[in-house]
């Protein structure tokens, strides 16, 4: 059996002395693991903030003008196409064009045309 007390406690006499720290160089390996953990960590955090951000911004965009206006899905879907050529319009509309045609038809079943030409 040991003379240790019940408390773990070393017992009064023995005294030691500072400990002396040896500084041994990080390997390599260790270093390299190092910056792995760190850029992964850093990943996360801008993936992270990215999200955020998004969904902040999302929050605070005005809503779309089919929004608005009180169009429902269906009309939503149908117009759009006809959103999607508007980049193309941008064209028409420029002092190149001096004049412009508009057609109008109805067909005999009921159906609605209308055509507008654009010229030099």
């Amino acid at each position: 059996m040991s003379p240790r007390s019940a408390t773990r406690r070393r017992p009064s006499g023995i005294r030691n002395g500072p400990a002396k720290v040896i500084r041994l160089p990080t390997s390599r390996v260790v270093r390299r693991r190092r910056a792995i953990k760190a850029g992964l960590g850093l990943l996360a955090l801008s993936i992270l903030a990215a999200i955020i951000a998004r969904l902040y911004l999302r929050h605070l965009a005005a809503p779309s003008p089919e929004k608005l206006s009180g169009l429902t899905g269906n009309k939503t879907e149908l117009r759009g196409p006809t959103n999607q050529e508007r980049p193309r319009a941008a064209g028409i509309i420029s002092a190149r064009f001096t004049a412009t045609g508009v057609g109008f038809a109805q067909s005999a079943d009921g159906n609605t045309y209308l055509a507008q030409d654009f010229v030099r």
